[in-house]
């Protein structure tokens, strides 16, 4: 049961502005006979306000409506649309950090809860696989019914083949790398904080390489998006893979943190596999990608040609 004290405080909380911490920690926590044993009053994870899915939408907005403005080619329409990124990109460190207060201070991550986030983050995963999903059918349907406007090719006018343009071919290099690196530092976590630290490091920077790599490619396209179908599936594809590397290497920041200040552990490290099966399905979506885009789209291009 409640002590008559704390019972009267949880009571004038709902009333009042507490500092959010403050009023969580008053409404998750009883006390028994004992004054220290402090523990939640249930084994499931009562989820209180929190200001950040809100936030992350408002930036969201601004990353869409920077987009349609560059895509009008308004002044000023790429400071909105990296004003939303970092907005974005901002919002999400602080929502991570929440999410790692309520499992380390406050201890709210039990089995029950754990096993709950497991599925979520599964249901996650399928969602964005329906979501490339979508641009990948795009594709492939352009690509293997070739108008005639096009010259009968796969290839849209400005990508280089293979043999001319190596950025794709290192640029899948580094991510495979990065992947390999990521799951070396989750896989150390169990024997040696300073290997994984060191691990994790190397996959950041690699993943941060393949994104300048992008870069590098995409100021050198000689088409836009709104060229032809083939140029919008690819920028789709491209740009929508590099928005989920950004959101991976932040996963990956937040849980470097976390590693070092040495919140993992044998058992509990939950947070840290999140993030490296997320980038994993980064590395597969881009491997995909990659084959499809790049090497088939060459090859029936080249084909046709002949």
């Amino acid at each position: 049961m409640y002590t008559s004290g704390l019972y009267k405080k949880i009571k004038e909380g709902q009333n009042k502005n507490f500092w959010y911490w403050d009023y969580y920690s008053l409404i998750d926590a009883h006390m028994t006979k004992n004054f220290l044993n402090i523990r939640p009053t249930h084994y499931f994870n009562e989820i209180p306000y929190t200001p950040w899915p809100f936030s992350i939408s408002f930036s969201l907005f601004f990353i869409f409506f920077g987009l349609l403005l560059t895509f009008k080619q308004f002044e000023y329409a790429y400071y909105i649309l990296f004003s939303g990124l970092a907005l974005t990109v901002y919002f999400m460190f602080g929502w991570f950090n929440d999410l790692s207060i309520e499992s380390v201070v406050f201890g709210k991550y039990n089995k029950k809860v754990r096993q709950t986030l497991s599925y979520a983050f599964i249901l996650f995963l399928c969602s964005e696989i329906a979501l490339f999903g979508c641009f990948f059918w795009t594709y492939f349907d352009r690509l293997f019914d070739p108008l005639s406007v096009t010259g009968g090719l796969g290839l849209p006018y400005g990508i280089e083949p293979l043999y001319k343009n190596v950025k794709p071919v290192f640029a899948t290099f580094l991510l495979i790398t990065s992947g390999f690196a990521a799951n070396l530092s989750f896989l150390s976590i169990k024997y040696s904080y300073y290997k994984a630290l060191n691990a994790s490091t190397v996959s950041i920077i690699l993943g941060s390489l393949f994104l300048y790599i992008q870069y590098l490619e995409y100021t050198t396209l000689l088409f836009t998006i709104a060229d032809s179908v083939y140029c919008s599936s690819f920028y789709l594809l491209t740009g929508f893979h590099g928005a989920h590397v950004i959101v991976g290497l932040v996963f990956l920041l937040v849980q470097q943190d976390r590693l070092y200040k040495c919140q993992f552990n044998r058992e509990r490290h939950q947070g840290y596999m999140f993030a490296v099966f997320y980038w994993h399905f980064v590395d597969y979506i881009w491997i995909f990608l990659f084959f499809s885009v790049y090497v088939a789209n060459w090859s029936l291009s080249y084909y046709y040609l002949w």
